[in-house]
């Protein structure tokens, strides 16, 4: 008798132990991580390199919009190429005109213009500067334009292709060209437009007279 009631006592005892280890396990919660996969990277800014991975889940690029992204940005780095060449010489024709312009500047405090020579010659120079001057803002426009379209196009890659992952394994698989496209800093940056140029001004001397 003795040995049942302490057997008696000790079952529920039991009972509430076990029930409140199962209501503990219950209560456990997994910790929350983030699995990275190392095959995946987001195609770099011009600011930032790759990222050395992003979290399973996030969907990257097909190959063949990798392939697409990669062409693009091919045609833009040609594009910039071609605006720094171009910019290089529209600097040396402004650098042209502007000492043109000086020259004309400091000659026309020298003509005597009682002399129909010199006053004609002098003109003479000042129309050829206005010229070259109006061809130069006539090439500036049509420039301008060519880089605004550009920029276009630049906003429209950045939108569609910068900062988008990919697949390292993707990028292997295309061309030599492509990759170096992908692999070097793709996210592309408006080109600024150039200034037109003016002319010295209204050279009217007085009326020659002749020596």
């Amino acid at each position: 008798m003795y040995v049942i009631r302490i057997v008696k006592w000790l079952l529920p005892l039991a009972c509430l132990l076990l029930s409140a280890c199962m209501s503990s396990q219950q209560n456990i919660q997994p910790l929350n991580t983030t699995t990275i996969d190392s095959d995946i990277v987001v195609m770099s800014g011009m600011e930032n390199n790759q990222a050395p991975g992003a979290p399973v889940g996030i969907k990257p690029m097909t190959i063949e919009e990798l392939s697409g992204c990669a062409t693009k940005v091919g045609n833009l780095k040609k594009d910039l190429a071609q605006y720094e060449t171009t910019k290089a010489q529209f600097a040396k024709r402004k650098a042209d005109l502007d000492q043109s312009k000086r020259k004309l500047i400091s000659d026309r405090v020298t003509v005597n213009t009682h002399n129909k020579k010199q006053v004609v010659d002098f003109n003479s120079r000042q129309k050829q500067e206005g010229i070259l001057i109006g061809q130069f803002n006539k090439d500036i426009t049509v420039f301008n334009r060519n880089v605004s379209e550009q920029n276009l196009r630049n906003n429209e890659f950045n939108v569609s292709c910068a900062e988008r992952s990919y697949r390292k394994s993707d990028l292997v698989k295309l061309p030599a060209d492509l990759r170096l496209a992908i692999e070097s800093k793709s996210k592309q940056s408006a080109a600024p437009l150039i200034e037109e140029d003016t002319s010295v001004g209204e050279a009217v001397l007085t009326s020659p007279k002749n020596p």
